[in-house]
């Protein structure tokens, strides 16, 4: 998470990232933000919880899912998110994920 904080902070992004999902939520109803990004991976099926959470509370903030490549939860997230990237391909995709998702929202 920490390469991924550096790269969106280098590219003019504000980022807050959280440990688990109550910092999370609590986190996004303090904050002013234009976008979510969940790593499915480090945040397990949690992640897909806050995903539906995030849309339930703010359904106007487009959320942004990160998967392994292959990874079966990879459909479910296509329901829960505005945009899913494959982990292997997020140092080129990421950016145009969340250009994509901004420009829409």
């Amino acid at each position: 998470m920490n390469l991924r904080c550096t790269r969106l902070r280098a590219k003019d992004f504000a980022v807050v990232s959280s440990g688990n999902r109550y910092e999370a939520l609590i986190q996004f109803g303090e904050s002013d933000v234009d976008a979510v990004i969940l790593d499915l991976d480090g945040g397990g099926p949690e992640s897909a919880v806050i995903a539906g959470e995030v849309k339930k509370l703010r359904p106007q903030v487009p959320v942004v899912v990160l998967v392994t490549k292959g990874d079966g939860r990879a459909q479910m997230s296509n329901t829960l998110a505005d945009a899913v990237v494959v982990k292997s391909e997020e140092k080129t995709r990421l950016l145009r994920a969340l250009a994509g998702v901004l420009r829409t929202s």
